[in-house]
């Protein structure tokens, strides 16, 4: 028996159901127009998302399996910076929970170099208001649009510090650093092609895998919604009379996440927009007054909803 031939045909027979132990999950942030889209293709290697308007923004998710890992893009356009109405937001960061449970390995805060003013800082720093500490060591701080940087000017220039919350982002600021000088180091014509530049990103994502030991980011409210697509996973295979090696795990997943982002959303309809945020990111700010979100908030929600869940989910 041609063993190697028989692992290729296990590969491709797991590839076509969309099971794989070892998924990395991936979350843009940031505002409209910075480059996200572009950021996801990269990593994705084909343009899977577009640039869309603001008034239209959804939340996508787009995945690929690459040199056997399956890789997750999860692009959560405006939650945090828009004129949208609040049920909007809410349907949005609902899809956001939904889409990354039971939590992402690697935010990526894409940030333009030619907004990085006042703007910017803002930015960030409105963004603190959101984010525990715990999220830190699974961020990137990506800047784009490179070209409109001066040549003689680091990124670091561009990262002024007026707040010492900001001091929190020194991981970040690190793989910044890194990132900018190989640039800097490697001959003009190389540092400025996509290809350089999406290596060097390949490298952040990797060193903060290794960082934290493959482990993802989550919480309470994470780990519950990723409980509870399994469970939907499960009754779906149920319903279909099909086992995971012979059914198309890319779609029942698919269908899975909109089960419970509708159950979610139900459940959900009069809980404030800051507190939803907490429910993504750890702490909730609300639209009048600082909240502390308690995870066990939508803990409970599932609880009631699924009475029983399975002791693993995936990592």
């Amino acid at each position: 028996i041609d063993k190697n031939a028989n692992s290729k045909a296990v590969l491709r027979l797991k590839e076509s159901a969309g099971e794989f132990k070892y998924e990395l999950r991936i979350v843009l942030l940031g505002k409209t127009g910075v480059g996200k889209s572009s950021v996801g293709n990269a990593i994705l290697g084909e343009k899977v998302f577009k640039e869309i308007n603001s008034a239209t923004q959804i939340c996508e998710r787009a995945e690929k399996v690459i040199n056997g890992r399956r890789i997750v893009v999860i692009d959560t356009p405006g939650i945090f910076y828009t004129n949208r109405s609040e049920e909007e937001l809410k349907e949005e960061i609902i899809s956001s929970l939904v889409e990354c449970a039971p939590g992402p390995h690697v935010f990526i805060l894409v940030l333009k170099v030619d907004r990085y003013t006042q703007e910017n800082q803002q930015t960030v720093e409105k963004l603190l208001e959101y984010f525990t500490e715990t999220i830190f060591p699974h961020m990137i701080l990506l800047f784009t649009h490179g070209e409109d940087l001066d040549e003689n000017m680091e990124i670091q220039h561009f990262i002024h510090q007026p707040d010492d919350r900001l001091k929190k982002l020194n991981y970040t600021e690190q793989a910044i650093r890194e990132f900018t000088e190989k640039m800097k180091s490697a001959p003009a014509a190389e540092y400025r092609t996509n290809r350089y530049q999406f290596t060097q990103l390949m490298k952040s994502i990797k060193n903060i895998l290794k960082e934290n030991q493959g482990h993802h980011y989550s919480n309470e409210s994470l780990e519950e919604i990723g409980k509870s697509i399994n469970v939907e996973v499960e009754k779906i295979l149920k319903e279909l009379g099909v086992e995971r090696e012979t059914g198309d795990m890319v779609e029942i997943k698919k269908k899975a996440r909109e089960r419970v982002r509708n159950k979610l959303g139900k459940r959900l309809s009069g809980v404030a927009v800051g507190t939803l945020l907490g429910a993504f990111l750890g702490v909730g700010v609300g639209i009048a007054a600082p909240v502390v979100m308690t995870a066990g908030l939508i803990g409970s929600i599932w609880r009631a909803l699924t009475p029983s869940h399975p002791q693993g989910c995936f990592n």
